[in-house]
């Protein structure tokens, strides 16, 4: 079954040019599939928030006054549209590392600046003398880890929570606008545009080295919306979204995560699941077990399917082959191109993305256990399974990503629709500082141990009291 959902698909449109009748009919047979496809998928949709648990109305949007202001200043798609600024910051981020000082200078000599008395001297001081004009380089280099770890966990801090929940009425409109897609599809080639742009720039212009590793890490933190986009595409049904999350995952060597991440999400919450961080595990020793544990599920998935269907291993339709030639092939271009720095930066860039992926994934059903019933099965996947956070500003940038058991209640279900559900597991604060404090160990189990204990204990008591009543 998890085959058939994660399988290729074939797409024609109407056939436009005079075909003889046999090959016309065979098009426009697979336009009708195609369509129908996509309204199979805008049902299950719809049907999933409408026949999950009710939850009740929330008499507000955000919990601050600042959260409502800002989800009306950025209504419906918008809210989403926060995604782009990251490639986009990143593409400062690289420009900075090797023109930081030299901008800095120019804007020392306009005379709007040189009004303000001091201000033009110094701002001419910091951009000419070293070590401060290498400081500037390198400070401004990072732009993309300040905006992850400190604008975003503060802008959650200042806006709240996005306590909006869509009803079934609303489901319906909601899942059928094709702009929420559009975010997404807009983000792919932004992404990978930036990524040649700045391989290309580092690579050709004169650039300190602390700079050069600032900017990587810059790219590399952008990586992890690019996994976030990347995962609710391959989630999607319309050929566009596999070649999307294709073309996003090659880009920095994951693309076996495509069947991994489908296979996780039949064993979540289990020893077997290598990307469920079991309780006293440390985020050191979580990554390699997750990053082996998934290539064994993605190449070992696809090894099955070949075995299957009969397929040999140099065929075309073995997907192994473009996981591991297309990575390949985009780094040794990046080495023809631009040479021993290009290709530091394709893998540099590439190896931060996928610590931020795995690093998300460590926070998300962190000691979270599914029990077993007396036949030795797994209990169903639920609620209790998935750390959650509704803090607003991560939610826009990461699409709502942190409503993370909604999604595993329903995993085609857009990210538009997923539910803040207040009975699962919630995180203290949201994901980027979860990430930063799983980064101590010590801190990390102190905080969570105690906060799995309480939610198991709570959820024991309300169970008890279900049974007396």
């Amino acid at each position: 079954m998890m085959q058939a959902a994660i399988s290729s698909r074939n797409f024609a449109l109407p056939c436009r040019v005079a075909l003889p009748h046999a090959l016309r009919a065979s098009a426009y047979t697979r336009s009708l599939a195609g369509h129908a496809r996509k309204r199979v998928a805008t049902r299950r949709a719809i049907k999933a928030t409408s026949t999950a648990e009710a939850l009740p109305p929330a008499s507000r949007t955000a919990d601050t006054k600042l959260g409502e202001l800002f989800l009306r200043l950025l209504p419906r798609h918008l809210y989403y549209g926060l995604a782009l600024v990251y490639p986009l910051v990143t593409a400062v981020a690289g420009v900075g590392a090797v023109w930081a000082p030299a901008i800095v200078q120019f804007i020392s000599s306009l005379p709007l600046v040189q009004a303000l008395g001091p201000v033009s001297p110094l701002l001419h001081h910091l951009a000419t003398t070293q070590p401060a004009a290498t400081l500037l380089s390198v400070v401004v280099s990072l732009l993309t880890a300040y905006l992850a770890f400190f604008l975003m966990p503060l802008g959650d801090y200042v806006l709240g929570r996005d306590l909006r929940n869509p009803s079934a009425e609303e489901a319906v409109a909601v899942a059928q606008d094709r702009l929420y897609k559009s975010v997404l599809y807009a983000y792919c080639p932004l992404h990978i545009f930036v990524l040649c742009g700045l391989c290309h720039v580092l690579s050709t212009t004169a650039t300190h080295p602390l700079a050069f590793v600032g900017a990587t890490i810059s790219a590399g933190v952008s990586g992890g919306i690019l996994f976030t986009a990347a995962h609710e595409l391959l989630h999607g049904s319309h050929p566009l979204d596999k070649l999307g999350a294709n073309a996003l995952l090659a880009a920095v060597g994951y693309m076996h995560w495509c069947e991994s991440h489908l296979a996780h999400h039949v064993k979540v919450a289990t020893p077997e699941d290598p990307a469920s961080a079991r309780r006293g595990e440390s985020l050191y020793a979580f990554i390699p077990r997750s990053i082996w544990g998934n290539i064994v599920d993605g190449y070992g998935i696809e090894a099955k399917r070949l075995r299957r269907r009969g397929i040999p291993l140099l065929s075309l339709k073995n997907k192994m082959l473009a996981w591991v030639l297309s990575p390949a092939a985009l780094a040794a271009g990046a080495y023809l191109v631009w040479g021993w720095k290009g290709l530091a930066f394709a893998v540099g860039q590439a190896v931060v993305s996928i610590l931020m992926l795995e690093t998300v994934n460590y926070v998300e059903h962190y000691g979270l256990v599914r029990e077993k019933d007396a036949d030795g099965r797994y209990e169903k996947v639920g609620l209790q399974h998935s750390w959650n956070a509704a803090w607003m500003m991560t939610s826009s940038f990461a699409f709502r990503l942190q409503r993370h058991a909604d999604h595993h209640l329903w995993g085609n279900r857009p990210y538009q629709l997923l539910r803040d559900i207040p009975e699962a597991p919630q995180l203290p604060y949201s994901y980027p500082g979860a990430m930063m404090v799983a980064l101590l160990p010590p801190l990390h189990f102190k905080i969570m141990d105690a906060r799995i204990d309480a939610y198991q204990a709570t959820r024991r008591q309300q169970q008890h009291l279900a049974v007396a009543k």
